[in-house]
């Protein structure tokens, strides 16, 4: 019996080679898509669930609730005290440890390079996560100060395939450091960013001693492991209580806990539910994972749907061999066998396509999602588990309407020719129909939303001009150094160089240097917390800043300057941001010569005046608001002192490649023993929106292979229809009838269905879309002309279809 129905199989195959061929590649297509997308799904969903324990493994983080009129600060790091004080408060934390970012310059020999993705970490730390280690003892690694642990890439890369145990390298060519150890390089499901690991004891011994042990610094990501049977909920249930326990009262604000606080989050949850500030790596996004989940999903279901519409569609042709069948003896559950046994052979030839393809894709599709992404198929029982599911799921949806529907035909109807199609199958095709068209056309419109908004965001005013503007950055330790005055000196005497300044951190980056701020003489409340940013001379007229009120900072003005050594109490001047004038209900206007101070008594404060007021301009991502921002003009001095990290050029645009040549000159001959490292500033703000400008490469592609699977379906509805309709068109041709009128006799039936589509697909794409620019403080508006437009498109390639 098996034999006879895989016979009767592929007669049915070679007997219908476009419809054939249209359900398989069309379902080939599609489970090509879902298999790429849940590849990707699957990769970010796995993040850091290597960790042993991963369910007990949490991050705990600073939360400080008021900031003037802007919100809370919500960040993904604690003091360093906090995980002394967590140790010794909670007996059901097994363990806990810190690491610190690091950046600097590694030597050995003539390989010297700038390594940006190092880690100050605990000794505990080995013990909470997972390192796989290739060399040297974990227990002793991170003993001594001078220690470094290499990743096994960094270690190849400066000692090629020897044992790098007990070599040694030079550290900002003055410390050098001893290879205590070799681990495997981080999977990239973490959002770890490690390639070597250092000892935390070194950053702690050059920390002044306020920065250790009060809460004023949160620069440590700091993780811990629950004991068995502990309750995380319970446990942050008492952070309250352990803020006031080791924070004094607020002046004006009662106890500490009412103002700031802790909380904890699993380790596995970090990269997609996170939205802190200061994160280790860019976190990605549930609601990216779930819409591309849904896509995959539509694209199959728009794949299933053209098999369902084929099939019924052909069932007149089927119906005289399901009639003969049932006359022999025939039974309903065999005829069901059979054809649910063909839906499931072409999912699995369509399977084995899409495997294939796949394999050719997915080099591209790593290349813009920024993944390392395999499909290693022999060696993943998973993969094959879920493969061999897919197929099952598949077969039996696609197979189960039409083979439930044929089977019913009644042997009497179907040999006497009197089987017709009723109401009941052509709302069913149209319903499928219109499904897979509501699916194409919302992933049209989300695409045509992501594009919008991403070249809004180019093209928004910025409020300073970063077009060739090139960033020369200083050492992770010593900054620009203190030779940073002569090598200004010396760009600014280059004949393509229009200006030159320097500041703590380029625009782009992430600001993290909050400092509370107040009028001189107003209680230390807390209340205002400003980002700040110590800036040169020239700085808003490099980046062309509109100063709104006042002045600029002026070497005319010695007073502006802060000293290069960092003291308890200063003298400086301060220029703000029209966003932070008005948090004090200023004018810039009424700002200017205000008595002001910032800093935190104890540890420093500055006084001075307010001598400008600039307008706002989008350093940050456009995802937030413009929040207010405190400018100090800083000189070069030494960690952790202000010091000025990243030279800011404003190129003159006449012969780019010889200046870019003659700053590289002057840099060596001006800091010799540090290598340039330059890029234009584009880069840090296309590096802002890189994940959604991948999101809209995916959808944008993903919607061009759903309109192709679905005009698939059409076409092969369409064509049935011609062929069914043959006289009709002959008759219709005999009496005069236009090429035209019959094109839009057959075309009718199917632009309304897709009109019909347009109603379902642009409510749901609204909702959506509006979710997603939500994210986004500058967004478009979700105007009629993208729906509408959208719907056109998929119209007219409906019209083209057939």
């Amino acid at each position: 019996m098996i034999k006879n129905f895989l016979k009767i199989a592929l007669h049915g195959f070679l007997a219908n080679k476009l419809f054939s061929f249209i359900n398989v590649f069309g379902l080939a297509v599609g489970l090509a898509s879902a298999i790429l997308i849940g590849l990707y799904v699957v990769d970010e969903l796995s993040y850091d669930r290597f960790h042993p324990d991963h369910e007990r493994v949490y991050r705990v983080m600073r939360d400080i609730y008021p900031r003037a009129d802007f919100g809370g600060l919500y960040m993904a790091t604690v003091p360093p005290v906090a995980a002394e004080q967590l140790r010794e408060d909670y007996p059901e934390i097994e363990a806990i440890g810190r690491a610190m970012p690091n950046s600097g310059l590694l030597g050995c020999g003539d390989r010297v390079f700038y390594e940006n993705s190092m880690l100050y970490a605990d000794p505990a730390l080995l013990d909470i996560l997972h390192f796989e280690w290739l060399a040297g003892d974990p227990a002793t690694a991170l003993d001594s100060i001078d220690a470094i642990v290499l990743t096994e890439g960094l270690a190849r890369k400066y000692f090629g395939n020897e044992d790098p145990v007990g070599e040694v390298l030079t550290y900002e060519n003055r410390m050098e450091l001893t290879v205590t150890g070799m681990i495997r390089d981080l999977p990239s499901n973490t959002h770890l960013r490690a390639t070597a690991l250092r000892p935390i004891a070194m950053i702690l011994s050059l920390m002044p001693e306020t920065t250790r042990t009060d809460w004023g610094g949160n620069m440590m990501h700091t993780y811990f492991r629950l004991a068995p049977g502990s309750d995380i909920e319970a446990l942050s249930a008492t952070f309250p209580a352990f803020i006031d326990r080791h924070m004094p009262p607020i002046a004006g604000r009662g106890l500490a806990s009412e103002f700031t606080g802790i909380s904890a989050m699993k380790i596995g949850a970090i990269r997609l539910q996170s939205t802190r500030q200061n994160e280790m790596s860019e976190p990605g996004s549930m609601a990216t994972v779930l819409a591309l989940a849904i896509v995959a999903l539509g694209i199959v279901l728009i794949a299933c749907g053209n098999f369902m519409n084929l099939s019924t569609a052909q069932s007149i042709r089927r119906g005289k061999e399901v009639g003969i069948r049932k006359t022999i003896g025939a039974e309903r559950k065999h005829l069901v066998g059979q054809f649910l046994g063909e839906s499931l052979s072409m999912a699995l030839l369509a399977t084995v396509i899409a495997m294939v393809l796949v394999e050719i894709m997915l080099p591209a599709f790593n290349g813009f999602t920024g993944k390392a992404l395999s499909f290693e198929v022999m060696g993943d029982g998973r993969l094959q588990l879920a493969l061999a599911t897919l197929v099952l799921v598949v077969g039996i949806v696609a197979g189960s309407y039409p083979a439930f529907y044929l089977s019913a035909f009644k042997p009497s109807q179907v040999l006497m020719r009197r089987m017709t199609f009723g109401l009941r199958d052509v709302v069913f095709r149209n319903l499928l129909v219109v499904l897979q068209f509501s699916i194409s056309i919302a992933l049209v419109i989300a695409t045509a939303v992501v594009v919008l908004q991403m070249r809004y965001v180019r093209n928004l005013d910025l409020g300073f001009n970063g077009e060739q503007v090139l960033m020369l950055s200083g050492s992770g330790t010593y900054g620009l150094t203190s030779r940073w005055e002569t090598l200004r000196e010396e760009l600014l005497r280059l004949p393509g160089v229009a200006g030159v300044s320097a500041s703590s951190l380029e625009p782009g980056m992430e600001n993290l240097n909050d400092i509370p701020v107040r009028v001189q003489g107003a209680p230390e409340t807390m209340g205002n917390v400003f980002s700040t940013m110590f800036v040169d001379y020239d700085f808003f007229e490099t980046y062309k800043v509109d100063v709104l009120a006042g002045r600029s900072f002026t070497q005319d003005f010695p007073a502006d300057r802060l000293p290069p050594v960092l003291a308890p109490e200063m003298e400086g001047n301060f220029i703000l941001n029209a966003s932070a004038a008005r948090a004090f209900g200023w004018t810039p206007e009424q700002a200017i010569d205000q008595l002001f101070e910032s800093g935190i008594t104890g540890s420093f404060r500055i006084r001075g005046r307010i001598v400008g007021v600039v307008d706002d301009s989008k350093f940050e991502s456009l995802r937030y608001n413009v929040e207010p921002l405190l400018f100090l003009l800083g000189q070069q001095g030494q960690w952790p002192n202000p010091v000025f990290r990243a030279a800011s050029v404003r190129l003159s645009g006449n012969d780019i490649n010889g200046t870019l040549a003659a700053i590289d000159q002057a840099w060596k001959k001006m800091i010799p023993e540090f290598p340039v490292s330059r890029h234009f500033l584009s880069e840090n703000f296309e590096a802002l929106y890189q994940d959604d400008t991948r999101l809209g490469q995916m959808f944008s592609s993903f919607a061009g292979l759903a309109i192709l699977v679905a005009c698939l379906g059409l076409f092969g509805l369409a064509t049935f229809n011609a062929q069914r309709r043959t006289k009709e068109i002959g008759v219709r041709k005999v009496m005069g009838g236009s090429v035209l009128s019959i094109v839009l006799l057959l075309t009718n039936d199917f632009s309304r269905l897709v009109l019909l589509s347009n109603l379902i697909a642009w409510p749901i794409a609204y909702f959506a879309m509006n979710r997603w620019l939500q994210n986004f403080a500058y967004r478009i508006d979700l105007t009629p002309v993208i729906f509408i437009g959208s719907g056109l498109i998929a119209l007219c390639i409906a019209w083209v279809t057939v």
